[in-house]
């Protein structure tokens, strides 16, 4: 269990911090329900005032939120104040989901090597189940599956760093770029040939991953993001020349 008992002097800011820590490794998630006060008072051994005192600071904070009759939770958009602004600049910049992409290819590179190297055994028995549950969604043509676990996938490799700033950075990223990720999921997922080609490239870098082979992993994450973008930008074009072939047909016929 996640929760420890607190042994130091100031009770409440303890049980604060405790919390406060698993939020920013992501253990405990947007959106996460905290067990109940009897329950968590229990496993942190502290009383009920003392760990209802640390829960208040949390609301303070904007980290947890609490509603009569349902208990606590991790607050769904933790640090809301500080990304509107980026979110008004984002949707502002036509070039957003390819600087988004060319990020992550910068940074995850680093930390598929970084897994490939450090990962534990159960770190990398975890993140080889997502690839099998990947071929198992492209075996049944689950492609909303297979768009979920591809975000699992990744989200898994930023956690095994337990990078606190490059976890929430990511997080908070995907949270305001959600329709457009979704979007192109939906665009990549439609072709049968890019699903066999995006799968396998997910096992390229498990297998870097399960092999200790950091530059392998590393390459194989950067080639990934990259088949990702040109995808992308293929698709984005076809569409582009099918729209406008379509309106000047139709223009055409209006003419007569």
């Amino acid at each position: 269990m996640p929760f420890e008992k607190i042994s130091t002097i100031n009770l409440a800011a303890a049980s604060a911090d405790q919390i406060r820590r698993l939020i920013a490794v992501d253990v405990l998630k947007p959106g996460d329900p905290l067990p109940a006060e009897r329950d968590l008072a229990a496993r942190m051994g502290i009383s009920r005032n003392s760990l209802r005192e640390g829960l208040q600071t949390l609301v303070a904070e904007g980290l947890i939120v609490g509603r009569q009759g349902s208990g606590f939770r991790v607050a769904s958009e933790i640090g809301r104040t500080i990304t509107d602004p980026l979110l008004t600049l984002l949707n502002h910049a036509p070039q957003t989901l390819a600087d988004y992409l060319a990020f992550r290819r910068m940074f995850e590179g680093s930390a598929a090597a970084w897994v490939a190297k450090h990962a534990t055994a159960s770190e990398r028995t975890a993140i080889n189940d997502i690839v099998r549950q990947m071929q198992s969604a492209y075996d049944c043509g689950n492609t909303k599956a297979e768009a979920a676990l591809d975000i699992q996938f990744h989200m898994a490799l930023v956690q095994t760093t337990g990078n606190v700033v490059a976890i929430q950075v990511m997080r908070a990223l995907h949270r305001l770029l959600e329709d457009a990720i979704a979007h192109s999921h939906d665009l990549i997922l439609d072709n049968p040939d890019v699903r066999r080609s995006v799968l396998a490239q997910h096992q390229s870098i498990n297998a870097a991953i399960q092999a200790f082979a950091c530059d392998p992993a590393r390459l194989a994450l950067e080639e990934h993001l990259s088949f990702v973008e040109m995808t992308l930008h293929e698709i984005t074009d076809a569409e582009i020349r099918r729209k406008t072939v379509e309106d000047r047909q139709a223009w055409m016929r209006e003419k007569g």
